[in-house]
């Protein structure tokens, strides 16, 4: 499976995909309600954060995400 998100795709766009990136968000501080129309790279740089470990872990989520779903429904 490929990477779903990246640092171009917008935090809020993330969320509304993914309403549990809001966890990674948080423990990064990284504002998705009021900051969710901008690009995820910007809100990177902002804190200081590593872009490729964030998205990463967003990637990593998102698959285990997609295989519980897909065991619930088996």
């Amino acid at each position: 499976m490929e990477n779903t998100f990246n640092l171009n795709d917008k935090i809020g766009v993330i969320v509304t995909r993914f309403p549990r990136a809001m966890e990674i968000f948080k423990k990064y501080q990284i504002d998705f309600c009021c900051g969710g129309d901008r690009p995820l790279e910007l809100a990177v740089k902002e804190n200081n954060l590593d872009g490729n470990m964030v998205i990463e872990e967003l990637n990593e989520e998102y698959k285990t995400y997609v295989t519980e779903a897909i065991k619930d429904r088996d």
